[in-house]
């Protein structure tokens, strides 16, 4: 192979991604109801929405999702395009990346996003046009072309007046000629010139106006729309104007049609500007349009919050909706998850509590593996929900909480009392005392006696409980350690540990601790002077299975070993979790903001961060497990903002404003014996040996037992006893010294009193 040859296909390489599919252990849980990119062919209505994409079978009415699981990025989608030819999608990015999703794989284009001679801003991907092949990328800084067969680019324009980056919105290609909808006018050159970078070759075109949005060829006409959203045709030598519309979203030619989508209307055109069809906004479809194609006789008109309508091209009638079973939207603030089900609400407040602007929002509850969405319309009034709570003595009955209006209650998923400002000893905060839509409720929990608990945010006294089976409720103030909790930023995390003690996270006064005793309470403080704490504002807090409280702050993690002896302790201290990194010992999770804390059913961590993704750590903090981020798994971004555990299915939920996905990590809550201990994969390929980061999973353990692995000869390789869950997950060496050989192992399972004892085989071929 000589040189030339040689360096292309090394450039051609490192100019792309092949994306990796993690369908077998994560699930994907988006929003599919905010469309931004469509097209169609005779069978399939093709659609983005966000940060995915699906397709709908116009015949059978089934929908086929591609998300970050599939290997798409999480990043929000510019435009959408789909090559009937090469049976291949096109999505553009507003960051420059570019995917091409065929229907084997998926493979990210990097070249535009990593040009370092292309500001960051004006990399926005915002059309695709297909020419023989090869698909013409119209961005903010010129045209990029892109070869479909090839799966490489071939070359880019700079077509400003001087030479210089220009935006460009739209292409077309008619007669031989590429015309662009640029910010300095409609520009053309020709397409087969050998020279066409050159930008002296591109003639601007006599025209009205100078800035053009949208530009393309119906029946051998060019139709283009400027920024004051009028339309011209132009004839050869001009422009003439044929009519104005008010904010064009989407400007193609579909079908034999031309169609023009506007927030309000959809426009369909035959040959000679005819509008055969105008297909208005009404009220029941309880959202704006975006944009609008047509196949089979019917037109799909995608909208800004509530997915696609399907209309007769015929009389315009509405026929259907289409969704794809998601999420409400993408930006989940909070998730819980029980008894295989979860629940997701999308309100929000700042770092410091400010709950502006108020979101109007319903909630989604996955049952049965289909997300059931609840509209705001059906929540009593209460806006801005923040929290769900689920009553473990009955499930069927949650609270949410409304960090504006209060504490809503559903039975059976439905709403049916909202507890606000007359439900003393609800507060709202200090200025707005007389207004009830400033009572700002934050996180929540039950205790082991059915009391729900929770946050009341700038109040006297913060901290709030309600029995729901005697209707009673009580507040607690924190004024012997906090002089004005009113003033206070506010107190988000609370958990209940085996003592029945309550643990109140704060933004400026550390950790509180309360607890009933004898008709009165027990306050203390841990801060940063008094408690070793790294940083005051506390954002994640768990009680693991050893009634250990793991404490994550804006600036790190510490653990209170001695949650028993809190209050007797005349200088209680949290400690930090050291380890050695190659020999040298450093602080776990040092200066991490950490945004939430669980424990599985093994007693091992799940440690989520503002900008790092997530971190799955043993159950002493010695070993990390997994780092997952959106570079090595489908987290469609970094920045975590919840998580849940579903303890009966070992789920664990990861919320992001771009969407939230789940991991099946398999540790459940213990089982009572070990008849259903089982390894896998088995056998263990070379194929799992070359990620370093697999283990074998070993399932269905009992808390306790011992846990040995002999060879087919019965030597000892690995001995551990199980603490916490049915879950132990093994790296493959003996005694985490040396990897072990191709063979056959045994796995022996002793429970804790004797009494119970199974035996597991495993091939491993290295």
């Amino acid at each position: 192979m000589n040189i030339k040859v040689i360096i292309t296909l090394l450039l051609f390489i490192n100019s792309f991604v092949f994306a990796q599919d993690y369908s077998e252990q994560w699930e994907g849980h988006f929003s599919y109801l905010s469309i931004s990119g469509i097209a169609s062919n005779n069978d399939y209505v093709f659609a983005s929405a966000e940060n995915t994409i699906f397709k709908h079978n116009i015949e059978t009415q089934e929908n086929n999702t591609t998300t970050t699981i599939n290997g798409l990025t999480g990043e929000k989608i510019s435009y959408y395009y789909y090559s009937e030819i090469e049976e291949t999608s096109v999505i553009g990015y507003e960051n420059g990346l570019v995917e091409i999703v065929t229907p084997s794989a998926v493979l990210t284009i990097v070249d535009i996003f990593n040009k370092p001679t292309i500001a960051p801003n004006i990399k926005r991907i915002n059309h695709i046009y297909e020419n023989e092949g090869v698909v013409y990328l119209s961005c903010d800084f010129g045209i990029s072309t892109y070869n479909l067969e090839n799966l490489e680019f071939d070359d880019s324009y700079f077509i400003g007046n001087n030479g210089e980056q220009t935006s460009v919105r739209q292409t077309t290609v008619k007669d031989g000629y590429i015309y662009a909808a640029t910010s300095e006018g409609i520009k053309r050159a020709q397409l087969n010139d050998a020279n066409i970078i050159d930008y002296s070759l591109w003639e601007v075109l006599p025209a009205p106006t100078n800035d053009w949005k949208n530009i393309v060829t119906f029946n051998s006409t060019i139709y283009a729309i400027n920024s004051s959203n009028s339309i011209y045709e132009y004839n050869g030598s001009g422009f003439i104007n044929l009519a104005n519309y008010t904010a064009v979203l989407d400007h193609r030619v579909n079908d034999n049609k031309m169609i023009i989508t506007t927030a309000t209307n959809c426009y369909v055109f035959e040959s000679g500007f005819i509008n055969t069809l105008t297909i208005p906004y009404q009220a029941s479809y309880e959202s704006n349009f975006t944009v609008a194609t047509i196949a089979n006789n019917q037109v799909f008109i995608g909208t800004q919050n509530n997915g696609i309508y399907r209309f007769n091209l015929t009389d315009g009638t509405n026929i259907d909706q289409i969704k794809p079973n998601g999420l409400l939207e993408n930006n989940v603030f909070t998730i819980n998850a029980n008894n295989n089900e979860a629940w997701a609400v999308y309100g929000n407040y700042s770092l410091y509590f400010n709950p502006s602007p108020v979101k109007s929002q319903g909630f989604s509850h996955l049952n049965n593996d289909t997300w059931n969405n609840t509209p705001f319309s059906n929540l009593l009034g209460a806006r801005n929900i923040v929290d769900v709570a689920i009553n473990p003595f009955n499930s069927n009955q949650v609270f949410l909480s409304s960090c504006f209006d209060g504490v809503l209650e559903l039975n059976n998923g439905v709403a049916t009392t909202l507890y606000s400002i007359n439900d003393l000893p609800l507060e709202t905060w200090g200025p707005y005392t007389t207004t009830p839509n400033h009572l700002r409720i934050g996180k929540s929990t039950f205790d082991k006696n059915g009391k729900l608990w929770f946050t009341n945010f700038k109040v006297s006294s913060p901290l709030k409980s309600y029995d729901p089976q005697n209707n009673t409720w009580e507040s607690f103030d924190f004024l012997s350690v906090i002089s004005n909790p009113s003033a206070e930023n506010g107190f988000e995390e609370i958990v209940i540990d085996q003592n029945n003690t309550k643990w109140v996270g704060s933004t400026k006064n550390g950790l509180i601790g309360m607890k009933e005793n004898s008709g009165g309470v027990l306050l203390k403080k841990l801060t940063v002077e008094n408690g070793n704490l790294p940083n005051t504002e506390i954002r994640g807090l768990a009680i693991d299975l050893d009634n250990n409280l793991w404490i994550g702050t804006a600036q790190g993690l510490r653990v209170l070993y001695n949650t028993s002896g809190f209050f007797s302790s005349s200088n209680p201290q949290a400690e930090a979790i050291i380890i050695l990194d190659d020999g040298i010992p450093k602080e776990l999770m040092f200066g991490q903001f950490i945004t939430d804390i669980e424990v599985d059913g093994a007693n091992n961590k799940w440690i989520a961060t503002f900008d790092a993704g997530v971190f799955y750590i043993s159950a002493d903090g010695q070993e990390t497990i997994y780092h997952f981020t959106k570079d090595n798994s489908p987290l469609p971004s970094n920045g975590i903002t919840d998580m849940a555990i579903d303890h009966k299915s070992g789920k664990v939920y990861f919320a992001t404003e771009k969407g939230m996905v789940s991991f099946n990590s398999n540790a459940t809550e213990s089982a009572t014996n070990l008849e259903n201990v089982y390894a896998f994969p088995n056998p263990v390929r070379p194929q799992h040996l070359k990620d370093p980061s697999f283990r074998l999973k070993i399932r269905g353990l009992v808390d306790g037992s011992n846990l040995k692995i002999t060879d087919n000869s019965g030597n000892l390789v690995y001995e551990t006893t199980v603490t916490g869950g049915t879950a132990f997950d093994w790296d493959m060496t003996a005694f985490g010294k040396h990897k072990v050989a191709s063979g056959v192992y045994i796995i022996m399972v002793t429970t804790k009193d004797s009494e119970e004892t199974t035996v597991e085989k495993v091939m491993v071929v290295r």
